[in-house]
């Protein structure tokens, strides 16, 4: 028996590696394929989705933190994503104003979406001479994630939509993620109504950038007395 040339073991084994490690690689994109995805629209959102699915699912967010969700625009890739979304959570009542487009399109296209502000019984912009904005007044106000009681049903409502519509995940992980989470919000909730307690009500006025507290007030006593900005969007301009 000849034996084989000493040149050949080393391009023999690198070939071996080689195709091992491609076989490795392609099983490791198929299966990450295969992993449940739900993206999420703004960036608050998409902390609260974290916090419910744990690691039973992939979840994108698309705005990053700081990004503006008034004035915020998708790229191709991104529209792309959300139609291949196994739940699109978005906050809607007009606050993502050039995402709702494509939100609809994913919809169009068979993927289940969620608007969380249709479903936390959303509060309407006031009258100019309450401190509301102008054009807007009773309309829906979309800032509501201001009021963490209304996070916390938020809360139950979306482990609801990923328990219901995406499959592979673990409900029983999911519902303690949920639980979890919903005894933080309380706390928080706890600690920001001794905190405001400290505040004589005759002094609990607020001036905002934009009319983005109105939930917040209604719900800890504060007046809201102007904005700079007199409207619910960041896309108008300041008054005078």
């Amino acid at each position: 028996m000849r034996p084989t040339p000493r040149a050949a073991r080393p391009r023999s084994l690198i070939v071996f590696l080689l195709t091992a490690l491609s076989a490795t690689l392609a099983t490791a994109c198929a299966a990450g394929g295969d992993r449940p995805r739900v993206v999420v629209t703004t960036n608050i959102l998409g902390d609260v989705t974290r916090q419910i699915v744990g690691e039973e699912a992939e979840v994108s967010v698309l705005m990053q933190p700081g990004a503006d969700p008034h004035s915020f625009g998708l790229s191709a890739v991104q529209a792309a994503e959300l139609e291949r979304a196994d739940l699109v959570v978005f906050n809607g009542l007009g606050l993502e104003e050039n995402v709702l487009r494509h939100v609809d399109a994913a919809r169009a296209a068979g993927v289940t979406t969620f608007g969380v502000g249709d479903a936390v019984d959303p509060m309407t912009f006031r009258a100019p001479d309450d401190g509301g904005p102008g054009d807007e007044a009773g309309q829906p106000d979309p800032h509501f994630w201001t009021d963490p009681d209304r996070v916390r049903a938020a809360t139950g409502l979306i482990a609801a939509q990923v328990i219901e519509h995406v499959d592979g995940v673990d409900a029983a992980a999911v519902r303690a993620n949920t639980a979890r989470y919903d005894r933080q919000l309380a706390d928080l909730t706890a600690w920001m109504e001794t905190s405001f307690e400290r505040i004589p009500e005759d002094r609990r006025a607020l001036v905002t950038n934009h009319h983005v507290f109105g939930y917040l007030a209604d719900r800890f006593g504060f007046r809201v007395i102007g904005a700079v900005v007199p409207s619910g969007t960041t896309l108008a301009s300041p008054s005078s």
